[in-house]
This record gives structure tokens, C-alpha cells and sequence, in this order.
């Protein structure tokens, strides 16, 4: 398939992803159009056979034709045709088993006990203020001598002696006990008011009532913890609530509502109301609740009423100071608040406890949402260090602490930049390490890891530079989720961690099936390469620089060993192996090109240059894989020089564009305007061409767009591209005919037969192609490298670049037409002047990776 700037020409095949991709761009009419460019048209009937361009004569169908003169096909400007490509190869080496810390007596260091908490307020304070409007005032014991003076001075006659006043509770309380969820920061403090009031009391004048919400209607608790329905207590008696009185609610009105007629009711039976709230006093209405006495549990603070985004802006900062905090003890949650001094006040406990944030709520205390820590951890990191700090040692005291788990604190430490506890770092990171290795594998500590994985902060708790920590986090990943598409892996896994199936690596193909990618054996599909595994299974990752996303982890299973993912929408993506890396990018038709399209080969673009007559001449270029392979001829190949050793290993990181054939003889033309071959057709290879041509060659056709920058290839890019991934002699394998290579067939390959021997040049891509789609890169004629020659590769670059040195000699590889089979072997090498031409000697041209084009 072949795509222009405005047309669309067919040409040769593409896969049914391009039909998808055509109908999701264009709709019916662009997939008609499409479905003909790469050969699904609308079959005829008329019993023809036709030979299709690259097939042999072979029937194609028995009685379907295909349309010989294709229709030209106008798609809208705005689509463009994508092709997913191997761009880059990163290869892995083994990682060493991470090692287990031994025990150490220093993890069994004693612990300190559980923090107390802090009080709302102290007793001296809460009971002076519920003192004062909670008593009544009888005559006391004391005698009032004031009045007796003022009788006797005014000569009145004592009928009784006067005494002075005194205040006392009266003859019993009921104490109501607010249990709302939103209330659970001050259950506690409650409790605690309740016992101290009720010990002012003698036993049976005390009566506790219980207020739970869900019930919808307060109990009173009986002795021996029996419950009865709840009567209103006789006159005189005192009824203290605590509780908010429904203000720290979200229907604060209609809650106040509910209270105020219970306390009227009070009052009409001569009972005393007295309310005693731990909600700030701005948030209090008393105007709504007449019948009570309200009575805040802290004196003073603001009256000033907060709007509703500044309450929640107090609310969601006192949350995101939680963040680290694995579990949120009401205790700690108080101190925390109150480490914003003015900035927050009881309410905001509150207000935390009930917001969505938090997952989990009860008496032993609650855990944030894993989701919510998605825009806490950045509010965190966005506090002062001095506040960040105060958080961490108030942690520190809560939760490493003796009677909970180590692994809380842990797990919190991890979660923090080290920064912010350095002393703990170290012992958390070894003891994590311990304890990962005991829960591998078991179920348990599957689901223990399943939570801490859930609620973990990526910047934290996996990256923090220790390697075995690393480890050990990837393996116990592995064992809590495996390929669970819900918890993609966490950032960096490395499938190096987990165990191997295979001694040797396995060939994993990959391939295209619509949107999504199919790794292993699959039927159809665009093929996009191969990676190598010691396990049945890889990861597809969205490359973060170009759109982050969750991974992919693919386990290979079933009969045909396969598994599918979605690809990234418009992206580049990794796919990781224990072996490799591989980078896959989309590709449009780049600027300095007149056409792009795939072919069972893989990736090709075509250059035009303007021609003597009206038809431009063109050239195609065929994308070159990264990968890695052997350069060079072991010692004992038949036919072998010295100069084509040592052997020793290229990897190229990126792949590389390379000619399809050698230049002809009408590229040439077109652009240098002689005729120096001797064997005279436009579309045989240019002969008769020195390197300094060449040269002239290279930058004159570099002129037709400024972007084109073509040069000859290094040796090692000649020579990975003519193995096209094979290590036999040639690409077609141990052994060569006429028929597959153009050489001297008088002086066969190991003495075989010999065949036609032509004595000239045949035409560019007249002979089979090798695997990638490079015709003739052996024999037909010799092509010049960028190198220097060297007598051997002692010394050579191994990264694929060009050999420099001395400008004496130039390499020149693949055999020709008129040499013996053995110097048409892929790893052949020989020398020529700078100067020196032949009627054997021409060149093909490549083009260096460059990110613009992808």
C-alpha cells in the first residue's frame, strides 16, 4: 500500500488493521476505498486468471479475478494512514537473585506504648462552664452573716437564719450520647465527659442513653448493658447531651430540628437541657434549638462562619496532610489538625471522617481511599518541609509503636521521600525485604500486598533507588496480581525479577490486530516483529515522555500461547521482555518522501527525483530493525578469509533505512546526468563508480529535499542488513543457485553444480529478495560502505557506526557478478581505492534514524 500527499495508489498488501483503521477514520466510503487499495475489493467473475505484482505463476484463485488497473481512490485530506514500526531495541542482561537481610536483634527493639491522644479540652475548663448552667441554686449549710448584720442594724426580727446560696446538680442526670459516624474523632472525649459527669452523681440517680442515628430513636442503657426504650426522666432532673446537635452534619437544619423538639418536650415535663458540643462556635445556630442551653466544649474561638469552599478547602488540606498515613487513628487525626493550629478546628474532623476520602471509618480508626491518593500525595508534597516533618514525627509516635505491626510503619516510610525520615529508611527498607520474602506465594500475604500495592504513592514506595527493595516489591506484585488488567503493574516493574521458564530464550512474534496488540501465535494481523523471552510472558507500556498510561502485563497461555492488550491510541509504546526492550512508534509519510507502506516484508518509503522527461525516477527504502547479531564468519565457515574475523557481536539500539536495491542506472542519471556503466538499461545497478563519486552522488541527491540526508552505509549495517536476521553464509542459507544470486556459477558454492553464469549485470530486484526485502546484497555488484578498511575487526565499533581511520582504503561488500560463490557470502569483505572503479562495482544508499520522521 502506497499513500500519497492527495492519492492513495494500490500497491501490494497490507492487513485487515488497515481496514479498521480506515473505517474508523473515513466510515463506509473510505473503507470501500480502502478495502480495494490493498486487494479486498469486489470480486469479478469472468474466470480470468491474473498474476498478481510479486507472486509466481501460480493460479491465484479458481475463478476470482482481481482488478488489473487499479481505480484511483481521493481520501480527505485530514486522514492520515499510521504504521506501527520497531524504532528502537534495548537488549537486558540476567539480574543477580535479590538477596534476603538476614534477622537482626536491632528490628526487636522495644517499642513505646500507643500515644494517649489529646483532649478536646481539659476536665477543669468543661466542667466549670457545664457547672455554671447545669446547677440550680438551694440555701447551703453556711450562715449568711451579711443579711444577719442588715436584720439587726434595720431592727428586724430573725424568723429563720439566712444561709448562703449553693449550686448543686439536683436530684439526678441523664446523660445522651451522640453516636453519629460523623462524631467518631470525639467518641473518646464524649465517653470520657460522661464518666467524670455521671461520678458526680450517686449510681442510681445516673442514666446513660444511647443516640444512634440508623436506630432513628435514642435507648437508654439499663445495668448489666440491657437496653430499654427511652421516657423522659422526671422533673428537676438534668439532661446533658453530647453530641454536635446536628450542626456538624451535612442537613445541619433538619438535624437541629430533630433535637429541638426532643428538647422541648424536656422542658414541658421541667427537665433541664444542657447541650454540650464539640462543634466550633461558628458552626453553631442557636437560634434553631431554643429550648437548650448550648455550651461549646472549647471557650472562645472564631464566630466568624467560614464559606463552604474555604470549609472544604480546610477539610481536603488536613486530608492530604493524612496521605501518608496507612491507617488514621481518631488520636492521630486530632494531632495532625491541630498542627494547623488556627487553620483548622474541631469541625474539620468532622469534616474529614465523613468526607469520600476516606474508605474506611471506625472506632479503631479509618484508611483513605487508594483512589483519593491520587491528588492528596501531590497536596502533600506541595507543604512546607517544616509541616512535612511534624507529620512524620507524629506518625512516628503513632504507629511505631508497640502493639501494631511493624509493616504499618514500614509501609509508611517507604511511601515517604527519604528526606523526611532519614533515620527510618534503611530499617524499613530490611525489614520489607524480610517480609516479602516470607509472603511470596502465600495467599495471604497476596492479599496484604494487594492493599498496600492499592494505596501505594508511585513516586515513593517505588522508586526509591534500592534495587533489592525493588526486587522483592516486583516478585511480590507478581504473586498478589499477576495479569490482573484492574492493577496494571507499578512504575518500572522489571519482568527480570520474576523466575524463567526456559534455559534459552523463545521467540515471542507480535503482531496487529486491530487496535489491539497479539503477542505470540496468532492468525492474521499486521506482523510487527519478535521479542525474546526466558518466560511466557511481556509487558506493554505507553512511553511516558509521549502519553503516560497504566502497563500491560500479557501472560501467554492456551494452546496457541497467546495474549492480547489494547494498544496506546496515537502513541508510542514499549513492549518488555526479560530479554529486551523494544520501542514501537507510528509513522506518517515523512516530508522528504513521495510515498510509505507496509508489505509482508515490513516498512518501505519511496523517493522521487525528477527524471530527464516528464516521469520522475524513484527509489524505495526499506526500514532496517534494530536488533543484534554476529558480524563476521566463524572460523569454520567453507570459504572463509582472516580478514572477516574475530567475530564479535553489533547491536543497533535503532533501526535504520537502507535502498531495496543498488542505485541504477536511472537514479543515477537523474540526478548526475552521465552514463558511466557499461552494461547500458535504466534499471540495471550503476557500474563503473569510484567512492568519490559517490560522495558527489550522495550530496547532490541530498539537494532534492533538505531532509533527505542520505550516506552510504558502515559495514556492519551492510552486512546486519543482508543476513536479514539469518546465520548461514547467505540469507537463502547454507548454500546459493543462479536462479536466488548473480555470481560466477563456474566456481560454486563446496564444489556443488554449476549453473548459468550470465557475465553482466541483471536488472534491480529481477532476483529474489532476502527476508527483509533487500534485492540482490549478494552478488549482481560490489557496494561501497562508509568505512575504512581494516585488515580485521580487532578494535571495531560495536554499536553498528562507521570504522574511521586512514582514508588509504574503502570496504566493499557483497560479491558480483563475475566473482566466485564464496566472496557472495554475507560475511565476504574486500578494499578498493577512493579512486578505483570497476564494471562490477556500485553502491546503495541508507538514511540514519531520525526521531522527526516517526
Amino acid at each position: 500500500m502506497s499513500v500519497s500527499d492527495k492519492t492513495i495508489f494500490p500497491r501490494g498488501g497490507s492487513g485487515y488493521a488497515d481496514l479498521l483503521i480506515a473505517f474508523d477514520k473515513g466510515g463506509p466510503e473510505v473503507l470501500e476505498a480502502m478495502a480495494g487499495l490493498v486487494g479486498f475489493g469486489q470480486e469479478t467473475r469472468s474466470g480470468q486468471v491474473v498474476k498478481a505484482e510479486g507472486t509466481s505463476s501460480l493460479e491465484l484463485f479458481d475463478q476470482a479475478t482481481i482488478q488489473t488497473e487499479p481505480k484511483k481512490f481521493h481520501l480527505p485530506d485530514q486522514l492520515p494512514i499510521p504504521f506501527w514500526h520497531l524504532v528502537q531495541c534495548e537488549f537486558l542482561t540476567p539480574l543477580p537473585r535479590a538477596r534476603v537481610p538476614a534477622e537482626k536483634g536491632e528490628d526487636q527493639d522495644p517499642r513505646p506504648r500507643m500515644p494517649s491522644g489529646i483532649r478536646l479540652g481539659g476536665w477543669n475548663g468543661v466542667m466549670t462552664r457545664v457547672r455554671a448552667l447545669g446547677t440550680v441554686k438551694v440555701p447551703g449549710r453556711t450562715p449568711d452573716l451579711g443579711r444577719v448584720v442588715q436584720c439587726i442594724v434595720q431592727g428586724r426580727v430573725l424568723d429563720h437564719l439566712p444561709r448562703l446560696p449553693r449550686r448543686r446538680w439536683g436530684l439526678g442526670v441523664q446523660i445522651i450520647l451522640d453516636r453519629a459516624e460523623r462524631l467518631m474523632p470525639f467518641q473518646d472525649d464524649l465517653d470520657w465527659a460522661a464518666r467524670r459527669l455521671a461520678a458526680l452523681f450517686p449510681r442510681p440517680a445516673v442514666e446513660f442513653v444511647l443516640l444512634r442515628e440508623e436506630y432513628g430513636h435514642p435507648i437508654i442503657v439499663a445495668p448489666g448493658n440491657r437496653y430499654k426504650k427511652y421516657s423522659i426522666p422526671p422533673a428537676g432532673t438534668l439532661v446533658l447531651a453530647l453530641g454536635d446537635m446536628g450542626f456538624l452534619a451535612p442537613d445541619a437544619a433538619r438535624k437541629a430540628a430533630f433535637w429541638e423538639q426532643w428538647g422541648a418536650e424536656l422542658c414541658r415535663h421541667g427537665c433541664r437541657p444542657l447541650a454540650l458540643s464539640p462543634a466550633p462556635v461558628w458552626r453553631m445556630r442557636p437560634r434553631w434549638l431554643p429550648s437548650w442551653l448550648l455550651l461549646p466544649w472549647k471557650k472562645g474561638g472564631t464566630e466568624t462562619r467560614l464559606s463552604e469552599a474555604e470549609r472544604i478547602a480546610q477539610t481536603e488540606r488536613l486530608l492530604a496532610l493524612l496521605a501518608p498515613a496507612v491507617r488514621i487513628e481518631t488520636g492521630l487525626l486530632r494531632e495532625i489538625r491541630l498542627l494547623l493550629s488556627h487553620e483548622a478546628d474541631a469541625g474539620t474532623e468532622a469534616d474529614c471522617w465523613t468526607h469520600p476520602a476516606m474508605a474506611g471509618r471506625s472506632t479503631m480508626g479509618g484508611t483513605l481511599d487508594p483512589a483519593a491518593l491520587d491528588w492528596l500525595w501531590p497536596r502533600f508534597a506541595g507543604e512546607k518541609d517544616v509541616l512535612k516533618k511534624q507529620v512524620v514525627a507524629t506518625l512516628r509516635r503513632w504507629h511505631n509503636r508497640e502493639g501494631l505491626a511493624r509493616e504499618v510503619w514500614d509501609e509508611e516510610v517507604l511511601r515517604l521521600p527519604a528526606s523526611l525520615a532519614e533515620n527510618d529508611h534503611s530499617a524499613a527498607r530490611r525489614r520489607f525485604k524480610r517480609l516479602a520474602s516470607k509472603v511470596v506465594g502465600s495467599d495471604p500475604g497476596g492479599a496484604w500486598f494487594r492493599r498496600v500495592h492499592r494505596r501505594a504513592d508511585p513516586t515513593a514506595l517505588y522508586q526509591h533507588g534500592d534495587l533489592e527493595l525493588k526486587a522483592v516489591q516486583d516478585m511480590m506484585y507478581h504473586a498478589a496480581f499477576g495479569v490482573d488488567p484492574d492493577h496494571p503493574p507499578p512504575p518500572g516493574f522489571d519482568l527480570r525479577h520474576l523466575g524463567t521458564l526456559h534455559e534459552t530464550p523463545v521467540t515471542i512474534p507480535l503482531s496487529q490486530q486491530g487496535d489491539h496488540l497479539v503477542a505470540g501465535a496468532a492468525a492474521g494481523g499486521s506482523p510487527l516483529g519478535a521479542i525474546h523471552s526466558r518466560q511466557d510472558q511481556v509487558l506493554l507500556e505507553p512511553v511516558p515522555f509521549v502519553l503516560p498510561g497504566a502497563a500491560s502485563l500479557l501472560h501467554l497461555q492456551g494452546d496457541g500461547k497467546q495474549a492480547t492488550a489494547p494498544l496506546p491510541k496515537r502513541s508510542a509504546f514499549l513492549i518488555k521482555s526479560d530479554c529486551e526492550i523494544l520501542t514501537f512508534g507510528q509513522m506518517e509519510k515523512p516530508l522528504w518522501a513521495e510515498a510509505v507502506g507496509r508489505d509482508g516484508h515490513g516498512l518501505w518509503v519511496r523517493i522521487a527525483v525528477p527524471g530527464p522527461g516528464s516521469q520522475p525516477v524513484t527509489q524505495r527504502l526499506r526500514w532496517i530493525p534494530p536488533g543484534r547479531f554476529l558480524m563476521g564468519s566463524p572460523k569454520e565457515e567453507h570459504g572463509r578469509m582472516e580478514t572477516e574475523g574475530p567475530q564479535h557481536e553489533v547491536i543497533f539500539k535503532q533501526g535504520f533505512w537502507l535502498f531495496d536495491t543498488a542505485c541504477t542506472q536511472a537514479l543515477w542519471q537523474a540526478v548526475m546526468g552521465g552514463k558511466p556503466s557499461k552494461f547500458r538499461s535504466p534499471d540495471q545497478p550503476v557500474d563503473n563508480v569510484d567512492f568519490n563519486n559517490v560522495q558527489n552522488f550522495i550530496e547532490k541527491i541530498n539537494q532534492v529535499h533538505s531532509d533527505l540526508k542520505l550516506t552510504l552505509p558502515s559495514e556492519a549495517q551492510w552486512e546486519y542488513a543482508c543476513r536479514a536476521g539469518t546465520t548461514t553464509p547467505f540469507s537463502f542459507g547454507a548454500d546459493i543457485t543462479p536462479e536466488q544470486v548473480n555470481y560466477d556459477s563456474n566456481y560454486p558454492y563446496r564444489d556443488g553444480p554449476k549453473g548459468k553464469y550470465r557475465g553482466q549485470t541483471v536488472p534491480v530486484a529481477s532476483l529474489p529478495s532476502n527476508p527483509w526485502g533487500l534485492y540482490e546484497m549478494q552478488g549482481n555488484v560490489w557496494e561501497w560502505c562508509a568505512d575504512v578498511w581494516h585488515d580485521s575487526y580487532a578494535g571495531a565499533p560495536t554499536d553498528g557506526s562507521v570504522w574511521d581511520g586512514p582514508p588509504e582504503l574503502r570496504v566493499m561488500r557483497g560479491g558480483s557478478w563475475h566473482y566466485y560463490a564464496r566472496y557472495v557470502r554475507a560475511a565476504c569483505r574486500y578494499y578498493g581505492s577512493p579512486a578505483g572503479r570497476d564494471v562490477d562495482l556500485g553502491f546503495r544508499c541508507a538514511r540514519a534514524y531520525d526521531r522527526m520522521d516517526f
